[in-house]
């Protein structure tokens, strides 16, 4: 004799499975998930740029805008640190926290990260600024490579 299965069965465990994990715009999951990053990259003109992100994400009740509607949102509890070593001055770190943000997409979470790991950094009469290029792709968050901009500082009169 064949096990049997209701068809209302089959129909309750699809949405069950279709409630408990949030597809993004690109197909990927959106689920609790705990964020691990250690990475070091050179940061050009000589410097080492070295961030640390650590923490989880959840998901997240969509808000009203558009945006909401269309794309999952997660609520994120991250840590962050970063550091640029240059050979010819001291090095620079910053530490901040991602908590308390509201609701945000895939992308705006990546955005929010990559401010808080951004340095600025002054030596040799320059002020540079380090930007990391964060993506979250599926699970993991990744340092794809880091960007720098400087400006030459006026001499002081």
């Amino acid at each position: 004799m064949k096990p049997s299965i209701s068809h209302a069965t089959v129909a309750a465990v699809c949405l069950t499975a279709s409630l408990a994990v949030a597809q993004d715009a690109e197909n990927q999951p959106i689920q609790s998930m705990r964020i691990d990053l250690d990475a070091t990259r050179p940061a050009g003109n000589g410097c080492r740029y070295q961030v640390a992100v650590h923490g989880v994400i959840v998901p997240a009740k969509a808000q009203s805008s558009a945006k909401a509607k269309t794309e999952p949102m997660v609520e994120p509890t991250i840590d962050v640190a970063a550091e640029v070593a240059c050979p010819s001055s001291a090095a620079v770190k910053i530490t901040d926290t991602a908590m308390a943000t509201g609701p945000l997409t895939r992308s705006d979470l990546e955005h929010a990260l990559e401010r808080r790991a951004s340095v600025v950094a002054e030596s040799a009469g320059k002020r540079c600024v380090y930007l990391p290029d964060l993506t979250l792709e599926g699970q993991k968050l990744q340092l794809a490579s880091v960007g720098y901009s400087c400006v030459t500082l006026p001499k002081p009169k």
